[in-house]
């Protein structure tokens, strides 16, 4: 499948793929690991070697269907920080779910959301958009997600400062709710590029 980007106000969908999916036998860690991959990735990737899904499992079977699932929830974080929405954001992290970023670990849904939310306000985040690389099926009802992601955050009035980087994120559908949660998500130091000039309203 090619290239999937999830855009931080197209909360109600993701963009559509359409290439067999590259099959990769290796085993699934048992926690997700922040990859070095290029920032201009070609495709996304689904792993369906590994653990087989039961016919009991919330996970969709098909492939496009999982990656477009799992794009829809990433706008939603990134919509929630913008909008400062705790209460929303608060529903896409489990309880007992984990954030790591370069300088700390935070744990527990709540203190997540509240380090989320402050990120997304101090910095005058205005568009935070990730790219999967490989999507993976780690048992019946998690898969573990990696890529790059974007991040522009508004620097004056005028202009705005791009940070990019990489991130590895663990999912779990919940069973007969058919939503998802993440349980871990781990972000990569952001690498800061040039600032782009603010568009110019219309006369």
């Amino acid at each position: 499948m090619h290239r999937s980007s999830y855009f931080v106000l197209l909360a109600a969908g993701a963009m559509a793929c359409g290439n067999t999916p590259k099959q990769d036998a290796t085993p699934v860690a048992d926690a997700p690991a922040v990859i070095a991959a290029p920032l201009d990735l070609p495709q996304v990737k689904t792993a369906d070697a590994g653990p087989k899904l039961s016919p009991d499992s919330p996970i969709p079977p098909d492939s496009m269907q999982r990656v477009n699932d799992v794009g829809v929830a990433y706008a939603l974080i990134a919509a929630t920080m913008v909008r400062q929405d705790g209460y929303t954001l608060n529903q896409l992290y489990a309880p007992n779910a984990t954030l790591k970023v370069p300088d700390s670990t935070i744990t527990g849904g709540a203190n997540i959301v509240r380090s989320l939310l402050k990120l997304g306000k101090s910095k005058g985040l205005s568009e935070f958009r990730r790219t999967s690389a490989l999507l993976q099926i780690a048992d019946d009802s998690t898969l573990v997600d990696s890529g790059s992601y974007v991040m522009v955050t508004k620097r004056t009035e005028k202009d705005s400062t791009i940070e990019q980087g990489t991130y590895a994120t663990r999912w779990r559908v919940r069973p007969r709710a058919g939503s998802w949660v993440v349980l871990e998500d781990a972000i990569s130091e952001a690498k800061p590029m040039s600032a782009r000039p603010a568009k110019k309203k219309a006369k």
